[in-house]
């Protein structure tokens, strides 16, 4: 069975920058810095997304 997720575009730009980040063309600072957010929240997201294996 296959999942479907809907996601706002913001949160899309977060998944994104997040796989970007996992794969290891980004780094997490940089993506940081992206995303306007502290280096605390963006592990946080780092660790939700790696956990929905999208």
């Amino acid at each position: 069975m296959r999942k479907t997720y809907i996601f706002t575009e913001e949160e899309l730009k977060r998944v994104e920058r997040m796989n970007s980040v996992i794969s290891g063309s980004l780094s997490l600072k940089q993506a940081q810095q992206f995303l306007g957010l502290s280096y605390r929240q963006t592990l946080r997201i780092k660790k939700e997304i790696s956990h929905l294996s999208i």
